[in-house]
């Protein structure tokens, strides 16, 4: 979660209400959990408001799937990608240095990568096809997903 701190804001100060790391983590983990329409993910995380705020504050309470689709849409995604595959390469490194993992001994993982456009995500004038992508990581027993703009 430190690392969707280093994003950059796609927004001026003037018109941030929610921070950016609390919009992504709510879209982080809506995904995760198979919610995948921004109406989905604004629901999930506002049924779900102690749970979210057990890692955020959202001081100024869940923002609208309106938000939450604006938000996603401003994004670099080549930065996002970026922090993902960082993300994920220490938190490999996490789980190697504490010998996780069924078969800690090993050093053979392979992870499998899997991607699909997301069904009724309809791009802007100019905008890419909203995807969906995914890795499994066989030997660890972890997967991973998000979806890039």
């Amino acid at each position: 979660m430190n690392a969707l701190i280093s994003l950059t804001e796609p927004l001026s100060e003037d018109h941030v209400t929610y921070p950016l790391p609390e919009v992504i983590f709510i879209v982080y983990v809506s995904i995760l959990s198979g919610y995948t329409t921004w109406q989905g993910m604004e629901r999930f995380a506002k049924y779900n408001h102690r749970w979210f705020r057990m890692f955020f504050p959202y001081q100024f309470g869940f923002p609208s799937h309106y938000t939450i689709a604006t938000v996603c849409k401003l994004l670099d995604p080549e930065a996002f990608t970026q922090l993902f595959v960082d993300w994920v390469s220490d938190t490999l490194s996490v789980i190697n240095a504490r010998k996780m993992g069924p078969h800690p001994e090993k050093n053979d993982n392979v992870i499998a990568i899997d991607g699909k456009a997301l069904r009724g995500s309809r791009p802007a004038k100019g905008k890419k096809l909203i995807h969906m992508v995914s890795a499994y990581s066989s030997e660890l027993k972890l997967i991973l997903g998000f979806t890039p703009r």
